[in-house]
């Protein structure tokens, strides 16, 4: 929810990890994946552990901004949750979770 709190809008591409990109993907099903991957982009980087990104060029990486800013975050939170902006919940549980 960063990139929001500090935007006031929602990214609409991620760079995370290869690997956490097949992770959430092995979340959803085909259908729920298309609707999702139409509104947000997956960018394989191998240094990025999870950057949000806008076409304007903001950008949040909750990584390093959200461990090393001095400054808080706004204390401010979304009408519409990412769940329902991204119009998709997971269908499939995370391996090894209940």
């Amino acid at each position: 929810m960063g990139f929001w709190v500090l935007f006031g809008h929602w990214p609409n591409r991620l760079r995370l990890f290869p690997d956490a990109i097949e992770g959430v993907r092995g979340l959803f099903t085909e259908t729920s994946l298309r609707l999702l991957e139409s509104r947000l982009q997956f960018v394989p980087d191998e240094d990025a552990a999870m950057v949000a990104e806008d076409e304007s060029g903001h950008w949040y990486s909750y990584g390093s901004t959200a461990t090393y800013s001095s400054e808080p975050l706004p204390d401010r939170r979304p009408r519409e949750s990412a769940q329902d902006r991204l119009g998709v919940s997971p269908d499939a549980p995370h391996e090894g979770r209940e």
